[in-house]
């Protein structure tokens, strides 16, 4: 190495320089890893290395100019330029291979305090106790928990479990033993807390729930709501299946009525007439008698209303309406009835011929009023037969109806549109 010139002496120092300050700042890092310490080691190592070759380098230039051997220019003197670059590369390769490892090793490294400040700092409460119920390892969550519960800090777990057992908490805070689990209320917060033993070892964890509870009790009202209401469901299905065998049987025990009776109006007509067409009559009875062998047979293409003004023509009573005929079904069709029941009680109680209807359309609803011009009674309606079958079918289409008996005999009907 005697015939190496300055400009190399000057880049082999300067290179020797930067490798030793980066491997100082090296070292210093991997002091952090107290885990581990063999790169700490390693860095070291290779940070006196490169400080026995700096000052080799630096005695060799001394060497030179003085001619005066020094000791740590031994170690040079007898390498080839070749070697001393290798070197170099070398010591390169080791400060990268160490570099690489620390920053490996910093991302799986943590701290113990790092983990117990991660653990106090834990949104859940947890806590490690022994066979005996002492704590061994509590956060902050859980403290405050248990504080809040018993005003009491965390002395002894199976203490606080049988408090827990006998609801000795604070007022204002609640627990609920639901057998694997309590549910804890801790004022506006409500918690979850959980019992895992493991090798004598007992976990204790405390979860937050104030949510998930909200909601559950939400979805069971919800669910109670809708219990009632299938019930409900229930009833008026149940409703609706009497009132239909109700509407039925009233819709017989009218047709029944009505026909019986008109047979009956026209037979004394007949008897009261002077010349008798016993044929009209024989068709009426002939109806009446299949009626009541509940035989159906055709009848004349007729609506309920047309069929009342022929039957009033048949027994010579004149029926005068007034207004306009409801529209709806319903409406129209009880217009019949009613005016049929007073077709039937015209003659055969009040003795009159000639009966006055008035009907009133309103937003919602017809008013009829029906009355006649025969004797008016003495006693009071007892509504029986025809006039309760009446009632009955108007009620049952939520209308209403009223009998008034002064100044005139008077029938008032109240009939909603549907």
């Amino acid at each position: 190495m005697s015939n190496i010139s300055l400009t190399h002496i000057f880049i082999l120092s300067s290179t020797m320089l930067v490798l030793m300050i980066s491997s100082i700042y090296l070292t210093l890092l991997t002091k952090r890893l107290e885990k581990e310490r063999w790169l700490f080691y390693s860095s070291i190592i290779l940070l006196v290395v490169m400080m026995v070759l700096s000052q080799s380098f630096a005695d060799y230039d001394y060497y030179r100019l003085v001619h005066k051997e020094r000791f740590f220019s031994s170690f040079i003197t007898f390498m080839s330029l070749e070697d001393i670059y290798v070197i170099l590369v070398v010591l390169l390769l080791a400060q990268v291979y160490i570099a690489n490892m620390y920053r490996l090793k910093k991302k799986v490294y943590m701290p113990d305090q790092v983990i117990y400040e991660g653990f106090n700092h834990f949104p859940e409460g947890i806590c490690f106790a022994d066979k005996s119920g002492m704590p061994m390892l509590v956060n902050h969550q859980m403290q405050n928990i248990i504080y809040n519960l018993f005003c009491v800090p965390m002395v002894n777990m199976n203490e606080l479990k049988q408090r827990f057992k006998q609801g000795q908490i604070v007022e204002g805070c609640s627990v609920m033993d639901m057998g694997e689990y309590y549910i804890v209320h801790v004022f506006e917060e409500v918690y979850s807390i959980r019992y895992l033993t493991l090798n004598n070892i007992t976990e204790v964890t405390a979860t937050k729930i104030t949510q998930e509870y909200h909601l559950l009790q939400e979805l069971e009202i919800t669910n109670q709501k809708l219990i009632e209401t299938n019930q409900r469901l229930k009833d008026f299905n149940q409703k609706v299946e009497q009132y239909v065998r109700e509407k039925e049987i009233l819709e017989a025990k009218i047709k029944v009525h009505d026909d019986i009776g008109r047979s009956l109006l026209a037979f004394r007509s007949y008897l009261n007439k002077t010349t008798k067409d016993r044929n009209e009559l024989l068709k009426l009875w002939n109806q009446s008698i299949h009626l009541m062998k509940d035989e159906r047979q055709e009848q004349e293409n007729l609506d309920n209303y047309q069929h009342v003004i022929k039957m009033a023509k048949r027994l010579g009573v004149h029926l005068e309406v007034n207004g306009k005929q409801p529209s709806h079904k319903n409406a129209r069709r009880i217009l019949s009835l009613l005016l049929l029941e007073s077709l039937t009680n015209t003659v055969r109680h009040a003795h009159g011929d000639c009966i006055y209807a008035d009907i009133v359309e309103q937003a919602g609803s017809y008013c009829i009023k029906v009355s006649n011009n025969g004797i008016q009674p003495t006693k009071p309606i007892q509504e029986k037969g025809g006039l309760l079958n009446l009632r009955k079918m108007i009620e049952l289409h939520h209308g209403s109806m009223e009998i008034k008996q002064k100044p005139n005999f008077t029938i008032h009907v109240h009939l909603m549109k549907e």
